[in-house]
């Protein structure tokens, strides 16, 4: 049984010949990628071995369509992987993944739980566009999103986009308006205690400009 997490991670994984699921844990990821045929195999790792014999014996049915291996990242075995998931882990993980990997994939798939922001950059300092950019509500939790390709941006992002995130900002969904509603309130509390206040005012300034532009969006 798919979490509901885990089925709009699936929603956005598009066919490929070759899989790479870093950080399987027990390979529930790779088992939904060869029931759906969406690549014709896969390789699928875990820094963990016992989460990888857990993933190995969930996937035994696909053993001819599928590799797995104990590793810290991307490695060699995953030199053919034209598509790769990492998912649940930190954004500065995420970034070390791939600033230390063996070899980058075309299209990546990404499900950062923080610092989503330097996810971005560190995307197109690797020189890939951005192709999803999106927030989701799961199981009573939120979740960014974002899927890159190979290439250029065909519009730089700004700051704001860089912040928030470029379609989380095109949708406005009540999800991301419950976030800044959140975010207003900390910022208000650290005012009340705060010496130094400019960069906690502009901050708050722009997330009541947001606030106020997705109210008048959503109406």
């Amino acid at each position: 049984m798919k979490t509901e997490r885990q089925k709009v991670i699936i929603s956005h994984l598009t066919p490929c010949n070759v899989f790479g699921d870093v950080g399987c844990d027990h390979g529930v990821m790779t088992e939904a990628v060869l029931s759906l045929n969406i690549a014709g195999r896969a390789v699928y790792s875990d820094v963990s071995p016992l989460c990888l014999k857990k993933a190995q014996t969930l996937l035994a049915p696909f053993k001819a369509r599928a590799t797995g291996v104990v590793a810290d990242g991307i490695v060699s075995a995953h030199a053919e992987c034209d598509q790769v998931l990492i998912a649940g882990m930190g954004g500065m993980e995420i970034i070390k993944i791939l600033q230390t990997a063996y070899t980058l994939p075309l299209r990546l798939v990404l499900q950062p739980m923080k610092d989503e922001e330097r996810v971005r950059r560190t995307l197109h300092a690797l020189s890939y566009r951005i192709t999803t950019d999106t927030l989701f509500s799961a199981e009573g939790k939120y979740y960014y999103l974002i899927t890159a390709e190979k290439g250029e941006e065909s519009t730089p992002y700004g700051e704001r986009e860089y912040r928030y995130g470029r379609d989380v900002l095109k949708e406005f969904s009540p999800v991301f308006t419950r976030i800044l509603t959140e975010r207003k309130a900390v910022l208000e509390s650290a005012l009340k205690g705060a010496t130094e206040k400019e960069e906690l005012l502009l901050r708050l300034r722009e997330i009541e400009e947001l606030m106020a532009y997705g109210n008048q969006k959503n109406r």
